[in-house]
């Protein structure tokens, strides 16, 4: 339910900052000298609960000026956003920490959206090399210097598996990121006696689905103690167990 609205949330603006994408990736193509670049002071910041911070917008070669320019955050519900004219062919771009998560604001041409710059923001995320965690009602937050895992106190798999989670961790190595979830197994598959499915979902940076993923696994050998891992995919800031 949870993902369900943010979801309807951030659709709007996704769909501008999708076509923003989309045509940039034909820049070399679509975009001649004479259509300008905008250039940004930082492609990426990270803010505590409640932190603003400005960064630079060079966009004095764009021949239109100002009056052509528009930003946009993919997730307004993770930083606002707004842009305030210098007069000098420069701009300052304000960005504002009002939820967690990670969000990409982009400032482009409205006249020629492939003229684009990206800053990627990270809202409310752990200090380096911490984790801390929330809970509110049945719902716990993870919160990685670098990404989100929420899910709720008890995760409901297909035909009525579930499991009590007592322990998440992300394992690093090689590049290869892979999420462990255990706790105590409390049914099964009652379609599949003996197999279990549950599903993890995981978001890029701009709050878009990647990719929904099955995790498929056996009754505990003791009944107790139930193991799930699932390998996180390139790009992924949030990821949201069922």
């Amino acid at each position: 339910m949870k993902s369900e609205i943010r979801q309807k949330i951030r659709q709007s603006v996704v769909i501008v900052l999708l076509t923003c994408i989309l045509l940039n990736a034909m820049a070399p193509m679509a975009v001649s000298a004479a259509e300008g670049t905008i250039k940004l002071s930082k492609n990426m910041i990270s803010l505590g609960a409640g932190a603003t911070e400005v960064v630079g917008v060079d966009y004095s070669s764009i021949p239109t000026g100002y009056a052509d320019l528009a930003v946009v955050a993919s997730d307004p519900a993770v930083a606002a956003v707004c842009m305030f004219d210098n007069g000098n062919g420069t701009a300052a771009l304000a960005i504002g920490a009002i939820g967690k998560g990670t969000t990409t604001v982009a400032v482009y041409r409205t006249s020629n959206a492939a003229v684009v710059a990206y800053v990627t923001v990270r809202c409310g995320l752990a200090a380096k090399n911490q984790v801390y965690t929330e809970i509110a009602g049945d719902m716990v937050t993870t919160t990685y210097d670098d990404r989100i895992v929420q899910y709720p106190t008890i995760l409901h798999g297909k035909n009525g598996a579930s499991m009590v989670v007592s322990g998440i961790v992300i394992e690093r190595e090689r590049g290869l990121d892979k999420l462990c979830v255990s706790g105590q197994f409390v049914s099964g598959d009652s379609k599949l006696p003996g197999m279990n499915t549950f599903y993890a979902n995981f978001y890029d940076f701009g709050g878009i689905l990647l990719k929904r993923q099955a995790v498929y696994t056996r009754d505990p050998a003791d009944y107790k103690v139930m193991k799930l891992e699932w390998f996180i995919p390139e790009g992924v800031a949030t990821i949201i167990l069922e």
